[in-house]
């Protein structure tokens, strides 16, 4: 078969090229097209035997915009004889309904959220509407994503299909322990946590900063590690040093090698009411780290199990729930390995490419 991913990703994603990977490995022929200008990624992905490219012509009349693209995946379809369309995020979605249509390929949209753009009060555009009211055939990667759009967007349920993101964990770069050693003496702490995250408000970076200072009046000497960049930067900073924490709290910016900073911290704090399926907590478990993430959020619910491979917390007192455990986590330790390595065991048996591959022979057939 001939297999394209249709996207607007500019840089890596590795859910979605293990898909392709494994797909290639199943003798397809696996085409990758983006919206936007991503070289780099577009080379790397060549190397890999991916037939990819990138499309990022932008027209400034939003109709002229839109129809460009469609008679562009419409041609390209055509041209390349594509089997199946797999698309990803909303605008990539929008064309894909609209040219199915006008080719003979199949088109599964995939969806990145759950309820993202209704915190953001997009839900009313009309491409919005459009992606799913014409889409045949819907992937999301939650439990939750999928009631969500049943009893809120009133997508009908036989079209979507929840599938967990798949991973194959051999693309990522191993642990530099000579890296860990060094971070960890950088930020030499009796309590080292850190945070991975997109810097935007539904993340909520600046509970970390609130955490450090609670774990501070409770006689606990902590450091934060942030990883990541976004709109909220220079608000944190401020924060940071409002508070007096800057020789606790340390804005990192993006990291390459962020499994060395998972491996190098004690727990991973992930307060975030804005994911589908955090892949921090993914790789947090791929180096057996503990985590705190939020319940009632993204797929948490579905494979975290407080106590046993990692911690919930609600979202409405997070900060309080991550001081109740770090309290007792910090006393030993070495009574809470264990969290981390059940996530692995779960993340392995749950994320692993080669045990979800089976449930996109629907669509690859």
């Amino acid at each position: 078969m001939n297999i394209l991913f249709y996207t607007q990703f500019d840089s890596r994603s590795r859910d979605t090229e293990s898909l392709m990977l494994a797909f290639m490995n199943q003798e397809n022929k696996v085409y990758f097209l983006s919206m936007t200008e991503s070289q780099e990624y577009v080379n790397f992905l060549n190397k890999t035997g991916v037939k990819a490219s990138f499309n990022a012509v932008k027209k400034s009349n939003k109709f002229l915009n839109h129809l460009f693209h469609l008679l562009f995946l419409i041609r390209y379809c055509h041209k390349n004889k594509i089997d199946v369309v797999y698309s990803h995020l909303e605008y990539a979605n929008f064309i894909a309904v609209l040219s199915q249509y006008f080719m003979k390929s199949k088109v599964v949209i995939c969806r990145h959220h759950v309820d993202e753009i209704h915190l953001n009060g997009q839900e009313k555009s009309i491409s919005y509407y459009l992606i799913y009211k014409l889409a045949k055939n819907i992937i999301v990667v939650s439990q939750r994503a999928k009631e969500f759009m049943v009893k809120t967007e009133k997508v009908n349920p036989d079209k979507i299909y929840k599938i967990n993101l798949a991973y194959n964990f051999d693309l990522y770069d191993k642990v530099s322990y000579d890296n860990v050693s060094l971070i960890r003496k950088q930020y030499s702490s009796e309590l080292l946590i850190v945070s991975a995250c997109r810097l935007v408000k539904d993340k909520r970076p600046e509970l970390g900063i609130e955490l450090i200072e609670k774990l501070s009046g409770e006689n606990i000497h902590a450091k934060l590690m942030i990883l990541g960049k976004g709109e909220m930067s220079v608000f944190l900073q401020e924060e940071i040093n409002r508070r007096n924490l800057k020789d606790k709290v340390f804005l990192l910016g993006h990291q390459k090698n962020i499994l060395d900073y998972l491996a190098a911290a004690d727990v991973v704090f992930h307060p975030s009411v804005l994911d589908s399926s955090s892949v921090i907590v993914k790789e947090s478990g791929l180096v057996k780290k503990p985590v705190i993430v939020c319940s009632g959020v993204g797929d948490f619910d579905d494979y975290v199990k407080s106590g046993e491979n990692g911690v919930l917390v609600s979202k409405e007192d997070t900060v309080t729930g991550a001081v109740e455990f770090l309290k007792a986590f910090n006393l030993e330790k070495k009574n809470y390995t264990y969290l981390g390595e059940n996530l692995f065991i779960d993340v392995m048996r749950l994320f692993s490419v080669e045990k979800i591959l089976t449930e996109y022979n629907r669509f690859n057939s």
